[in-house]
């Protein structure tokens, strides 16, 4: 019985490869979904492939970005105040912050017109900034900054690609006399405040980073620099302009991840297709075993008549 079942395989590989190529096609999917079932199953972190952006994406185009600082544009710009803010930190305790609590306010639209998604909100969170010698060795303390991005060279598409977004951020300390004695500024960084302001439509609609605010001062004098954002690899460049750039790190808990009713189905859905795919398989094995047999073929002799003269 085991030689007819080899005559068999043997014959069904001879006289039908492309079956054969098929039913070997089969058996390779349906390990393939069932492997990728199981690990499905047992990953916890898999990122939803539905969401395109969430906050570390649109954290990591931010810092795509080069901000030129031109300092105060007019004399309105050079805001001399006995009040300022000065950075305080509330950082909530870190199950607090890994859930995403943010300081947002809601504002008015600009028309009546308009949808939720164009009302402004304000989202502000603990950011790092790596200036530059040229920021180190300005003249002036600047303890305020400010700036405009759009849409578009945050990456983003219609409609919120005609958006645009204020930044604000505040300097926590007087930087340029503590960090350049006698005219010789050291490496610094500065960890402070930054402040998002943009419609509902600019955000990703995910968790939100940990919070910051800032609480004021008599003690400090304000003075204001507006700054120009341009890509990080293109022209034009700061020159000699004074330049910042924030650096963002990757923050796990930021990223959307697959639920377990998601994995549970995708497992599911997984499971039935390969399921269906080791039937088929088995099915044509079987018809292998039982009706692959290579048939004999007769060679029909013609008949020739006589032929009589």
């Amino acid at each position: 019985m085991l030689n007819t079942i080899c005559e068999n395989l043997q014959g069904f590989a001879k006289s039908r490869p492309p079956l054969v190529i098929f039913m070997v096609c089969l058996g390779g999917f349906a390990v393939v979904l069932l492997t990728l079932a199981y690990v499905i199953k047992l990953r916890e972190n898999l990122p939803n492939p539905d969401l395109t952006q969430d906050w570390n994406t649109f954290l990591d185009d931010f810092d795509d970005l080069n901000f030129c600082i031109l300092g105060n544009s007019s004399e309105s710009d050079l805001l001399l105040q006995k009040t300022a803010p000065r950075l305080k930190h509330v950082i909530s305790d870190l199950p607090d912050k890994l859930t995403g609590e943010s300081k947002s306010t809601t504002q008015k639209p600009a028309t009546d017109n308009t949808g939720e998604e164009y009302m402004n909100t304000s989202v502000s969170m603990l950011v790092h900034i790596t200036p530059t010698p040229q920021f180190l060795s300005m003249s002036h303390n600047t303890t305020y900054l400010y700036a405009t991005v759009n849409g578009s060279q945050m990456g983003l598409s219609d409609p919120a690609a005609g958006l645009e977004m204020n930044i604000s951020m505040v300097i926590p300390f007087e930087w340029n006399t503590t960090q350049c004695p006698s005219g010789q500024c050291r490496t610094v960084q500065i960890y402070t405040c930054i402040t998002f302001s943009a419609p509902y439509a600019f955000f990703p609609g995910t968790r939100q980073p940990g919070t910051c605010r800032s609480i004021k001062d008599s003690d400090v004098v304000e003075y204001r620099s507006r700054m120009i954002a341009h890509p990080a690899e293109g022209l034009p460049s700061c020159g000699y302009k004074a330049k910042l750039q924030l650096q963002h790190h990757l923050d796990p808990q930021l990223t959307m991840l697959l639920s377990i009713e998601d994995r549970s189905l995708i497992n599911l859905h997984l499971m039935h297709t390969s399921y269906f795919l080791f039937v088929m398989f088995v099915t044509v094995f079987c018809y292998a075993l039982i009706k692959g047999k290579a048939k004999g073929y007769k060679v029909k002799q013609p008949n020739y008549s006589e032929v009589r003269s």
